[in-house]
This record gives C-alpha cells, sequence and structure tokens, in this order.
C-alpha cells in the first residue's frame, strides 16, 4: 500500500496485489469462475491486466416493499468494511440493521424479527454457524431465511453451514449481483409461501412445504385456535398463552408465515370451519355462527361474504371452489 498526497490538490492511495494464487493457502482459493459484466464489481481481475478499474453496479433494480414498507435485513459481520460494502448495495431496496458479531445478531433478531439474515461464519463471541443453528432451533426466528457468508471454500464448510439450516450459503469473495439475486429470491419464496398457506393451510396443512418447526408450530397455534372455536371472548392473549410464546412475537411469527395479524389468523380460521359445515349442511347459518365463535349474526354474515365473496345462505348450495 503506498500514498502520494499533495495539500491543496489531492491524494492518491495505491494497493497492489500478488497475481497468481502460489501465495495461497489451498482453503483460500476458490476454484468457481464468477461472471461480470460491465455493471457489476469485478470479483476476479485478469493477471493480464496490471491496472483494472472499479466499475459500479447502480442499483436500479427495486425490490417490491411489504405492506409495512421495505423488507428488513440484519447484516451480521464483525468487519465494518464489509458490513458498508453490503449495506451500499442492499440500501435502496431494504431497510438494513447491523451487527458486528453472532451474540448481538442474536439480539437484533429477536427485537427486529427481520425477513431475512446475511451472516458472516468466521465471527468472535458467537460464529455465524452457531447463530443460525440457534435461530433455525427458536420457535420465534425459525422461520427466517439465513445466508451465510465465508471465506472457506471447501465443500465440508459449504455443508456444515448448510447442516445448521442455512438456507443459502456464498463463499467469499462474491458478486454484489449474486447477493442481491439471493435475497430477492429468499424473500419472494417466503412472500409465496405466505400466500400459499393463506389458500390452503387452515384446511390442508399437510400440503405446504415449510420448515419442520414452523410446520409444528403453525399446527400448533391452529390446534389452540380450534378447540376455543367456539369461544367468541378467545383472542390474542388466549392463543400467545396456549402456544407459550409472546404476545408480541406470536404476532411477528405468524405475519411472518401466514401475512395476517393474530386476529386475522384466528378468524380465518373460524370463516374456514364455518365454510366446511355450511357445505356439509351441519346446521343453520345461525347455528353455525354459534359453533365457530360469532355472536352476531350481522357481523358474521358480513366478514363471511367479505371472505368468501358470497352471503353464508348461498355458500352452502355453492361449489368447494367458491371457498378457496
Amino acid at each position: 500500500i503506498a500514498v502520494e498526497s499533495e495539500v491543496g490538490k489531492g491524494t492518491t492511495f495505491t494497493v497492489r496485489f500478488k497475481l497468481g494464487n502460489a501465495h495461497l493457502k489451498p482453503e483460500q482459493i476458490v476454484e468457481t469462475v464468477i461472471s461480470r459484466s460491465e455493471t457489476e464489481i469485478p470479483t476476479f481481475w485478469d493477471e493480464q491486466s496490471p491496472e483494472p478499474s472499479i466499475q459500479h453496479l447502480p442499483a436500479n433494480d427495486k425490490q417490491p416493499t411489504t405492506s409495512n414498507g421495505q423488507p428488513a435485513l440484519l447484516i451480521v459481520e464483525d468487519n465494518s468494511d464489509m458490513r458498508a460494502y453490503m449495506r451500499g448495495y442492499l440500501e435502496e431496496n431494504y431497510r438494513i440493521i447491523e451487527a458486528e458479531d453472532g451474540a448481538r445478531g442474536m439480539k437484533q433478531a429477536y427485537k427486529h424479527a427481520p425477513d431475512l439474515i446475511i451472516s458472516d461464519v468466521m465471527m468472535p463471541e458467537m460464529d455465524g454457524l452457531a447463530l443460525c443453528e440457534k435461530l433455525k432451533t427458536d420457535e420465534r426466528t425459525s422461520h427466517i431465511p439465513v445466508i451465510l457468508l465465508t471465506a472457506r471454500a471447501s465443500g465440508e464448510s459449504k455443508v456444515e453451514g448448510l447442516e445448521t439450516g442455512a438456507d443459502d450459503y456464498l463463499t467469499k469473495p462474491f458478486d454484489a449481483k449474486e447477493l442481491q439475486v439471493r435475497v430477492k429470491n429468499l424473500i419472494e419464496q417466503r412472500r409465496r409461501l405466505r400466500e400459499r398457506f393463506r389458500r390452503e393451510l387452515v384446511i390442508q396443512p399437510s400440503e405446504v412445504t415449510v420448515t419442520s418447526m414452523d410446520e409444528a408450530f403453525l399446527k400448533k397455534v391452529m390446534a389452540a385456535v380450534e378447540a376455543h372455536i367456539d369461544d367468541p371472548s378467545f383472542e390474542t392473549d388466549d392463543l400467545a398463552r396456549e402456544a407459550a410464546i409472546g404476545r408480541r412475537q406470536l404476532n411477528r411469527k405468524l405475519r411472518a408465515l401466514t401475512g395476517q395479524s393474530v386476529r386475522e389468523f384466528i378468524r380465518t380460521i373460524r370463516l374456514k370451519r364455518a365454510a366446511q359445515l355450511l357445505q356439509q349442511q351441519a346446521g343453520t347459518v345461525t347455528e353455525i355462527s354459534y359453533q365457530v365463535g360469532f355472536n352476531s349474526i350481522a357481523h358474521f354474515a358480513k366478514i363471511f361474504r367479505e371472505q368468501f365473496g358470497v352471503a353464508p345462505s348461498e355458500f352452502s348450495g355453492s361449489s368447494t371452489s367458491s371457498g378457496s
């Protein structure tokens, strides 16, 4: 590293890297060739180019935002320059939260419940593997996608990361565009999962593909609602108590998995159970409304029409597809 500086004119820093890989250890060498275009930062430089120019990737691929604004990303990385590098490419499309090690990253995950976590593997206090394992085995955070970053290029390292439950894995140095695409894809996969849940899970939970812990959690809260489905006073605090989870965490978890608040989740189960009973002609509209926890027939009829597009009295004679 060399520097030339003249007061009033400016400063030039020169950084020289050794060519080839003879000075590197085997585990520091990445064999995969990462493609690049004129709009991307080159990850590898050709040996024939002694003075490569650095080009910057324009952040012009807008990520669809959630109803509450931009999706939140938690970046857990002990190197401040690397955090700044990732933040620079992601902050236009996402709300960025940062942590400098795994222990602080765990606290930030509990506090903010981000839409996705990007974590380095080698960190003090708690490394990325331990962080990922804790996140994926905790009911409060098991649904959050995790991308692990590492400078270790061996296949064993990648397998070790995936075994902790990581959703994706990138080896340093990585292409900024590739990171953007992987983040976007994982968030989109979660959005599609939420949409599929809203269509199918309440009636057919076994057909929805989620992690085993998340599926167990959803089945548990569904069973709790169904056990009290005829009780109109059964609401958010009651479900949180039954699920043995804080009210705030329950709301965050259900929003992440289903796109619904706790109150909306309970109401959806009540309405879909009502639809089943109506199709089976298991009673009158009034009787069924009481069976699923509605004291007001008028209110039941109103929100049933909002959910299914027809009145309860009309739904009993309609096809199953009307309630999808």
